[in-house]
């Protein structure tokens, strides 16, 4: 029995292997392959994400745009009170950011009843919902098109430094109040860095709550990641030219297609395993996540699993004395992250992307003033669509918050 399941278990790693190799090299001799939606139509303008899932429920919501050092323009959705109208000088800022291939939508896609956007705006919160680099809200660049080269080469290196300060700053300069942050998985791992190489922006914080936390990988179970990583299929897409990761176009469509149907799941390597999603919604989200990001910054995922370790892009021994004058990629040294900063980690126990082990490591290594909730049931996107997040979560998040506003 365990010869055929090795036979097996071979066979279907060869078979992905194969039929990627198949697929990158087909999507850059056929560009077309990569510029055109699920059903071969062309893609909109960017939309409204306020008039799409924010004003319907008669909140209000305002779009700003920032412009980063390289010149990428972020969305930023603020919605500065609830249905009750309520704001006031001593009103508290929350900046919410969202996981990887995820947009701010987010934070809103369950509705006001479930989704942390609204209920922390119902709950006296002024609410700013940021976007990172390519998400379907986000304008572009203003000197680089996608499709460039240059438009796609980065990682959350780029989102550490340049989107996260850019956004941060102009929420703490049009508020004038420190910023209570919220970041779930990409979110809390661009925090994490962030704070550990540039401690000037300890000034900004109030309090931070990092859900289903990411900075070390080497334990994680997601069948995606491991699959990644594992087959070098970062790699390849280098290798065939592809510098956009899109799963809901193209190369992405039919990537995502094979590893759901080899691996039976029904396409939850984005959502699963979670314990309280509603699945019946899933064609829902779907319309709106996973949402683009560049093969470099799936590349630096992959290394991560690879090396267990939290540290810049590696361009290997030749490429790193060039961009960082030593051999191997500096660290992001979390232990460095000020004593004063305020950290709430929830995690789950079924999360199969921040591993409960990855997870306590970070804990571990911090030595800043750190609370945790732990959530035995939990999986990777509970936190953010679980239908019993309210009470579980965001709840003990709001007391949290409260507490670190006197």
């Amino acid at each position: 029995m365990e010869s055929l399941i090795m036979r097996c278990t071979v066979f279907n790693v060869l078979f992905v292997l194969l039929t990627c190799l198949n697929l990158c090299f087909s999507a850059r001799l056929n560009p077309d392959i990569i510029i055109r939606s699920r059903d071969g139509s062309q893609q909109p303008a960017t939309p409204s994400l306020c008039a799409i899932m924010v004003q319907i429920y008669e909140y209000p919501c305002e779009e700003h745009v920032v412009t980063t050092p390289d010149g990428f323009q972020l969305p930023i959705h603020h919605i500065p009170h609830g249905i009750s109208g309520s704001t006031g000088s001593s009103q508290a800022t929350v900046v919410l950011q969202h996981g990887l291939a995820q947009g701010a939508e987010n934070f809103m896609l369950n509705g006001p009843s479930e989704s942390l956007a609204f209920i922390l705006a119902d709950a006296g919160f002024d609410v700013w919902v940021g976007n990172t680099r390519t998400t379907m809200w986000s304008p572009g660049n203003v000197e680089l098109s996608p499709n460039t080269q240059s438009y796609w080469n980065w990682s959350f290196d780029q989102l550490i430094s340049y989107d996260l300060p850019t956004m941060l700053q102009y929420v703490y300069s049009t508020t004038g109040n420190k910023i209570h942050y919220i970041g779930h998985s990409q979110g809390s791992l661009i925090a994490l860095g962030a704070l550990s190489q540039d401690t000037s922006l300890t000034d900004l914080f109030a309090a931070s709550v990092l859900l289903s936390p990411v900075a070390y990988l080497n334990n994680s179970q997601s069948i995606f990641a491991k699959d990644a990583a594992d087959l070098y299929l970062d790699k390849l897409f280098d290798l065939a030219g592809i510098q956009e990761f899109n799963p809901l176009q193209g190369i992405g469509v039919k990537l995502l297609d094979l590893v759901c149907a080899s691996a039976n799941f029904a396409c939850r390597a984005f959502w699963a395993p979670s314990t309280y999603l509603n699945y019946s919604r899933v064609a829902y989200y779907m319309q709106y996540e996973p949402q683009p990001t560049s093969t470099i910054n799936i590349r630096h995922y992959a290394q991560m699993v690879r090396s267990g370790l939290l540290q810049k892009f590696d361009y290997g021994t030749t490429g790193n004395r060039l961009q960082y004058s030593q051999e191997n990629p500096p660290i992001y040294d979390v232990s460095k992250i000020p004593s004063q900063v305020s950290l709430l980690l929830a995690y789950g126990g079924k999360d199969a992307l921040a591993d409960v082990t990855d997870v306590q490591k970070l804990i571990q290594n911090l030595n800043c003033q750190v609370q945790t909730l732990f959530m035995p049931q939990y999986g990777h996107s509970d936190f953010i669509l679980g239908t019993k997040a309210n009470e579980d979560v965001y709840q003990p998040i709001i007391k949290y918050l409260r507490a670190n506003s006197l």
